[in-house]
């Protein structure tokens, strides 16, 4: 093996490391707007990946553009306003996007915060947001002699820097996190599985991140190159029977037990509601396990050992002393729940 002294003296090159971590920081920051956006409301959206701008985000009808840059300090206007004789400045790459009436806000994102240009004054690396209209009038006025604004004139209240907290160094782990809150709000419960969930958007992701050819529609440019609403309600919906067949009793055998007690397709359905809400999460929870626990041992008691399932299910519907805030359903799921546990 080589020796520890050998080794040290070879000169190392961690750029390329670093370029897969600011492009992995972008598709992480991507898919915590996603999770925002689909907790936002039941609209539509789209968010797309490393085309016009590293981060698109379609609403209604108006788009926003955010750039994302990384660095060990915080940020200055001296950066984002410095230009070459071939390449446009940072800011002004961005400002350039803003070239019709559809296009709503700019940000600049960075893991760092702001410095403006009289950094005695004003400040703002401690603020996740704010407008660069609210910047000390030096920075406003060293802005607008920079950037040329397609409109004509300044729109400094259309941009914004944002402070990301997504954790540079521990992105993979930082957006767990931000994944486990986000099924949770959906599910109701602490997930199992959000490892396989969040491996699964990562991958989505990076397929359309990495698509390289031109499109000509903007329906081409979000089916290659973007995710929408109905792609993460469809790892959702796998994501869901992932964790439900693998702990739990599957669903479908509820739904066949419901069927052979006759019960209406519209109640089917409210069984079918109460178990997601009640085992979503991908466990049973201590109180859940409590009353199924009491429901097994109804039906291995003497006034229900000689009852077929179907009279023994709904017997401990009627005689079981539920909570009172759990509906006639999830009576229902409770008690089938039990008798398949037996």
């Amino acid at each position: 093996m080589i020796s520890e002294k050998d080794y040290q003296s070879i000169t190392k090159d961690i750029a390329g490391a670093r370029t897969k971590n600011r492009f992995t920081y972008e598709m992480f920051y991507g898919i915590k707007k996603i999770y925002d956006l689909y907790l936002k409301n039941d609209d539509d959206f789209f968010v797309i990946f490393d085309y016009a701008c590293d981060i698109e985000i379609g609403e209604e009808n108006h788009i926003d553009f955010c750039q994302l840059k990384t660095t060990s300090e915080n940020y200055t206007l001296g950066k984002l306003l410095y230009k070459t004789k071939k390449k446009d400045s940072i800011l002004q790459t961005l400002v350039n996007l803003k070239n019709n009436s559809a296009v709503s806000s700019l940000f600049i994102v960075s893991n760092m915060g702001l410095k403006g240009v009289d950094t005695q004054k004003c400040t703002f690396s401690n603020m996740e947001l704010f407008c660069f209209s609210d910047l000390d009038e030096t920075s406003k006025q060293e802005i607008n002699k920079k950037i040329k604004w397609p409109s004509g004139k300044s729109e400094l209240d259309s941009i914004y820097f944002c402070v990301s907290e997504l954790c540079l160094k521990k992105l993979t782990p930082s957006l767990l996190g931000y994944t486990t809150e986000f099924l949770d709000k959906i599910y109701h419960g602490s997930p199992n599985l959000a490892q396989s969930f969040q491996t699964c958007v990562i991958t989505r992701v990076r397929e359309k991140a990495d698509y390289e050819f031109d499109t000509i529609t903007l329906a081409d440019v979000i089916k290659n190159k973007g995710i929408t609403r109905d792609e993460i309600d469809s790892i959702l919906k796998d994501y869901l029977d992932e964790v439900l067949n693998s702990s739990l009793i599957p669903i479908n055998a509820i739904k066949a037990r419901c069927e052979s007690l006759g019960l209406s397709v519209g109640k089917i359905i409210d069984v079918k509601n109460e178990y997601i809400k009640l085992f979503g999460c991908g466990y049973i929870e201590n109180y859940l396990a409590k009353i199924l626990s009491d429901i097994k041992n109804l039906y291995s008691s003497s006034g229900y050992n000689h009852l077929s399932i179907n009279n023994a299910i709904m017997k401990a519907v009627r005689e079981y002393s539920f909570e009172t805030n759990i509906c006639h359903a999830a009576k229902v799921l409770l008690a089938i729940y039990a008798y398949e546990q037996k």
